[in-house]
């Protein structure tokens, strides 16, 4: 519900809380296909928010396996979307950005292989 504001700051903590739920496996796997559909539409907003939401792709993937097949794509489709926006805002947030960006990207790199092992 907060995600779905444009007010910036019940967004960014609204991401904190659902990341926090996220690691601690308090959100049913039914929930993750709607997460990562609030998470690509909030991907519009500010700087923080982005960065929060990249934050919480990194909780999401380790935390529920089940994701593959269009759910992976839509996650990297999200990720693909901040990295043509980041370019012009990474200034003074590079280091965050950097270490969650390369978080995801080995996780997402991970889930593949082990999709490709698997089939």
């Amino acid at each position: 519900m907060g995600c779905a504001t444009k007010n910036a700051k019940v967004v960014v903590i609204s991401l904190g809380s659902l990341q926090r739920l996220i690691s601690l496996r308090a959100v049913p796997q039914s929930a993750v296909p709607h997460i990562v559909s609030i998470m690509s539409d909030a991907m519009s907003q500010g700087v923080d928010i982005q960065l929060r939401i990249l934050q919480t792709l990194v909780s999401l993937i380790p935390n529920f396996p089940h994701i593959h097949g269009e759910l992976l794509a839509d996650v990297c489709h999200i990720f693909r979307a901040w990295i043509w926006r980041a370019v012009s805002h990474v200034s003074n947030r590079r280091y965050y950005f950097a270490s969650s960006s390369k978080s995801l990207v080995l996780l997402l790199f991970h889930r593949l292989l082990q999709l490709l092992y698997v089939s």
